[in-house]
């Protein structure tokens, strides 16, 4: 038997050269950046949205409420 330098079949996981944990980082990073980006559009959406419903709600009540005659 020659004693090779062992070669194991599963892949080293922690290598920082790994595609997989290259990927992670990138997105990561790229998470970070756009996270403001993010919470300023989602907080505008959220604000539309309600808006949108106070909007119906207001629609709804004027036309449950009935009209006095005249």
């Amino acid at each position: 038997f020659i004693n090779l330098p062992s070669l194991s079949p599963e892949p080293a996981t922690e290598s920082p050269t790994s595609p997989e944990s290259f990927t992670e980082r990138s997105f990561l990073a790229m998470e970070d950046k756009e996270k403001d980006n993010l919470h300023a559009a989602y907080s505008l959406q959220l604000r539309t949205r309600i808006q949108k419903s106070q909007r119906v709600m207001k629609q709804k009540s004027d036309q449950q409420t009935p009209r006095p005659p005249g």
